[in-house]
């Protein structure tokens, strides 16, 4: 097994296991706690650094390389952060949705970052309508209007609109997509694949 490749695996467990991690806390809380968030975006950063000074002698390892691939990691938490924080701003998403992207974004950088956003608001839409048909948006409404009229606000949470959730879905859906139709990982180009643009950095 080849060292891009590794290093590929590597970070396909570390980004499954805190969205995985991620999801269920979420769902269980409606919260993504700081120590999540925080633990997630310090592991790219470190994790980015390692890779970027060991690696094959094509991609000239060294401390210059190691910050290079930790100057990308930030470009993707200030692409996942920024896109999350205009939606916390209009009122839709939390602050702990906002940091989590975020670090999503270190791990995956820019590109990826942008797909895994793109296919959470597909998936988003699937499930408002699928609330819709289910009848949990009328019975969140029916929960405002109570607070509004009584002034204690009700404890009813909608099913399914978990960010947490989506967000590690469309992530999964971006590893399983490169892993079948490239055989390949997304976020380094092994000695077999035949397309250089599953790279993370081509891709950037």
């Amino acid at each position: 097994m080849d060292i891009q490749t590794t290093k590929a695996i590597i970070m396909t467990v570390c980004i499954v296991g805190f969205t995985v991690v991620g999801a269920y806390i979420d769902w269980r809380t409606y919260k993504l706690p700081n120590w999540l968030t925080v633990s997630c975006f310090a592991a790219a950063l470190v994790f980015h650094f390692v890779a970027g000074f060991f690696g094959e002698p094509s991609e000239n390892p060294g401390i210059w390389n190691a910050l290079i691939q930790v100057g990308w990691a930030l470009a993707g938490f200030a692409t996942g952060f920024s896109i999350l924080l205009v939606l916390w701003l209009i009122g839709g998403g939390g602050g702990g949705d906002v940091k989590m992207m975020g670090a999503m974004g270190a791990w995956l950088m820019p590109m990826l970052t942008l797909y895994v956003f793109i296919i959470t608001v597909v998936l988003t839409v699937i499930f408002y309508f699928r609330q819709i048909f289910n009848g949990e948006a009328a019975k969140l409404k029916k929960a405002k209007k109570t607070a509004e009229r009584t002034g204690v606000k009700e404890k009813y949470k909608p099913k399914g609109v978990h960010y947490a959730f989506r967000a590690g879905l469309a992530v999964w859906i971006v590893i399983g997509y490169f892993m079948i139709a490239h055989q390949t990982f997304p976020f380094f180009q092994s000695k077999a694949a035949d397309d250089p643009q599953v790279t993370v950095n081509n891709a950037s």
